[in-house]
C-alpha cells in the first residue's frame, strides 16, 4: 500500500527556494523594478474588477517588452493596450480571490482520509487533495497553473550569454509567478504582499502588518473592545466610590455585581479575554480582578 510522505528536510528547504523563478521572473520585465511590479500588483489586486487602473495594462506590456512606444500611440499599440485591459479585466475576480486565499491563513486539515483503492494507485500526493481541502486545492492548482505551468521559458544564446526567455500564456501569469517567489515557504506575515485585516485591501510591505497605522489602530480598537473597555472603567469608578465618605459600601458594589445584565456582561468580556490574541484584554482584565476583590472585602 502506498503511503505518502513528507519530503525531507533538505529536499523540503530546496523546493521553498524561489530560485528557480528568481531570475526567470527577473529576465521578464525590461526596466521595471521588483517593487515597481508589487506596486502593478497590489493596484491590480485592490481594483473592483469593472475598469483596469488607467495606464496599467499599458506599463505592463511596455514591461514585457510587448510595445515600444516613441510619441504617440500607434492605433496597433492601442488596440494591444485595449486587449490587454480586457483580459486582465477577464481575469480579475479569480486572481483575487486567490490572493486573499494566499495571503490568509490557511486551513491544511484533510478534507477526508483517502480510500485504500486510493493509496494502493499511488495518486495521493503530500499536500494535495484530498489530504487538503477542495478549496485550497482549487487555489493550489490556480497558483499551479498561472504561476508556473504557464509561465514557461527556453534557453536562449545572445551575445555569448545563455538566457532563460519567458513565454507566458496569459498576462495574469506573470503577476502570480512574481507573486509564488516572494511567497513560497512563506507565512502570511512573512510574504512580499499582505492582506490588511482592517480594510480587506493589499499591500506591499513585509514589515507591516496593516495597510496604514490607521487601519493598524482600528483593527486594535474596535467599536465593540472600545465599548467593553469603556463599560469597565466606569464599572471600576463606581467601585472605587463604594466608600463610606461617598455615602456607599462594598454592599452597593456587591448588588450591582448581582444585577443580571452586569453579570452578563462580565461573563461575556471574560469569554472574550479568553479567547481572543488582543493585547488590550489584559488591562481590562486587570481592572475586572480590581473589582472583584474590592467586592471580596
Amino acid at each position: 500500500m502506498y503511503t505518502p510522505r513528507k519530503l525531507g528536510k533538505k529536499l523540503r528547504e530546496f523546493a521553498e527556494r524561489p530560485a528557480v523563478l528568481g531570475p526567470v521572473v527577473g529576465a521578464t520585465f525590461h526596466g521595471l523594478r521588483e517593487g515597481d511590479l508589487l506596486g502593478l500588483i497590489v493596484a491590480y489586486a485592490n481594483c473592483d474588477g469593472t475598469e483596469i487602473p488607467p495606464g496599467l495594462a499599458e506599463e505592463l506590456l511596455r514591461a514585457l517588452g510587448e510595445i515600444h512606444i516613441q510619441g504617440e500611440l500607434t492605433d496597433q499599440q492601442s488596440e494591444a493596450i485595449q486587449r490587454a485591459s480586457g483580459e486582465l479585466q477577464q481575469s480579475h475576480r479569480k486572481f483575487r480571490a486567490a490572493m486573499k486565499w494566499l495571503c490568509s491563513p490557511k486551513n491544511s486539515k484533510p478534507e477526508a482520509s483517502p480510500s485504500r483503492k486510493l493509496l494502493e494507485s499511488g495518486n495521493v500526493e503530500w499536500g494535495r487533495y484530498p489530504l487538503i481541502e477542495r478549496t485550497s486545492e482549487n487555489f493550489v492548482q490556480y497558483f499551479e497553473n498561472h504561476g508556473l505551468k504557464h509561465f514557461k521559458s527556453r534557453l536562449s544564446l545572445q551575445e555569448g550569454r545563455l538566457l532563460a526567455i519567458p513565454r507566458i500564456v496569459h498576462l495574469v501569469d506573470v503577476f502570480c509567478a512574481c507573486i509564488l517567489k516572494g511567497c513560497l515557504g512563506n507565512k502570511p506575515s512573512e510574504m512580499t504582499i499582505k492582506l490588511c485585516p482592517t480594510c480587506d485591501k493589499f499591500f506591499a510591505n513585509q514589515r507591516r502588518g496593516y495597510c496604514s497605522p490607521d487601519c493598524q489602530w482600528k483593527h486594535y480598537w474596535t467599536p465593540e473592545r472600545r465599548a467593553n473597555d469603556k463599560w469597565v472603567k466606569e464599572l471600576e469608578k463606581f467601585a472605587e466610590t463604594c466608600k463610606p465618605k461617598y455615602r456607599r459600601s462594598v454592599a452597593d458594589l456587591r448588588n450591582k455585581l448581582a444585577l443580571p445584565k452586569v453579570v452578563g456582561r462580565l461573563k461575556s468580556i471574560k469569554c472574550k479575554i479568553g479567547n481572543e490574541d488582543w493585547s488590550g484584554w489584559a488591562k481590562i482584565a486587570e481592572r475586572i480582578n480590581t473589582i472583584e476583590k474590592l467586592a471580596a472585602k
